[in-house]
């Protein structure tokens, strides 16, 4: 046990050089072997396997004044799990990036089934509410069906997909682009307790890491190696989501987009990728027919658990959206009744909003 423990020491020690970074780390592993080796390289021994002057003088520093036994500490103290390179309970999937994780902090636990029985959601920030809605339907039917909804704890589309899959009671991991210990953005903090208690949280950063701009590149490489695919909801021209499909593609992982308004700029990095080769989709039951043992939920509907209005509503949005006004008069109902049943429908996850103000079933 002391031995694993003093392994362990070694990787948070590492993980603490943020000089060392994980591709310059992952190279000197391979050259020496043992995280322990590592930290007994001096400076020359670091410049002989090609790491610059500047740099090895850096890392050298930054070792003595690292404290990996008060981080250990605080990670107990948090509840959080350390996760190194070279355990067991380390994702399989991490190890075919060229500069994989040396430490996880994980709250939670990260399902066995990822990669292979996971999917990214990702999206826009600054989503529409069709964005939104789509996100949340998408991972409820999937988390519905067993697949853990993966994605990055941001606002949008991510933080609608998180809802999604917890709301239909499934599981979800959030990736952070941030220490573990805190709370990006501060709005998520709900939705970052529920997935951490009932999903897991997972960071590489060590505690106390602001989440700065660099980090979320990085971040985002996690999220496709834990998925078997990627689905992008909304992207604008020259979205951050794009690094996502970036590192999923160099992975060989399914990318799925939705289409959306020709006219919303939201649409733009979508249609974009659907033009390059990715897979449309319109419903969660494309993605699962793609994947070899996703099998679909029972989406039989029963029409005795409708009221006759939200039947005639329903019966209205079979073949293409409708607007709320259209929908009344093709249903034969006032508009009193027609919200309420949209309302009733939505709620249940039987339609959702569309582009344009429409609304649409859910097939």
């Amino acid at each position: 046990m002391e031995a694993d423990q003093n392994q362990l020491r070694a990787w948070v020690h590492l993980a603490l050089l943020p000089s060392l970074g994980p591709r310059r780390l992952f190279g000197l592993l391979r050259s020496v072997g043992y995280p322990q080796r590592v930290l007994q390289l001096g400076r020359k021994d670091l410049e002989l396997l090609g790491v610059p002057p500047r740099t090895a003088g850096k890392i050298v520093a930054e070792r003595e004044e690292a404290a990996p036994d008060i981080e250990m500490e605080r990670a107990r103290a948090l509840g959080v799990h350390l996760i190194p390179l070279g355990s067991s309970q380390y994702p399989q999937a991490l190890l075919e990036l060229v500069d994989p994780p040396v430490l996880l902090y994980v709250r939670g636990e990260i399902p066995h089934g990822c990669p292979r029985h996971a999917l990214a959601i990702v999206g826009a920030r600054a989503c529409s509410a069709y964005g939104r809605s789509q996100a949340r339907l998408f991972a409820g039917k999937l988390a519905r069906s067993g697949i853990a909804v993966v994605s990055g704890l941001a606002r949008g589309v991510d933080a609608a997909a998180h809802q999604g899959a917890l709301e239909c009671n499934g599981w979800t991991v959030g990736v952070l682009g941030c220490g573990i210990d805190l709370v990006y953005p501060p709005v998520n903090r709900g939705l970052y307790r529920e997935v951490g208690a009932r999903g897991a949280l997972v960071s590489e950063f060590p505690l106390g890491t602001t989440p700065r701009k660099m980090n979320f590149p990085r971040r985002n490489r996690i999220i496709a190696a834990l998925s078997a695919g990627v689905l992008v909801v909304e992207a604008r021209e020259r979205s951050g989501t794009l690094i996502t499909v970036d590192h999923a593609l160099e992975l060989g992982k399914e990318i799925y987009c939705l289409p959306g308004a020709v006219t919303s700029p939201l649409s733009t990095g979508t249609h974009d990728l659907i033009r390059q080769g990715a897979t449309l989709v319109t419903r969660p039951g494309e993605i699962l027919e793609v994947h070899e043992g996703w099998a679909a939920e029972d989406e039989t509907e029963d029409p005795g658990d409708l009221s006759p209005e939200e039947s005639r509503v329903l019966e209205a949005l079979r073949t293409s959206p409708v607007g709320l006004d259209d929908l009344g008069r093709m249903a034969g109902l006032g508009p009193a009744d027609t919200s309420r049943a949209v309302t009733l429908l939505e709620v249940a996850g039987r339609i959702v909003r569309a582009a344009g103000g429409t609304f649409q079933a859910v097939r």
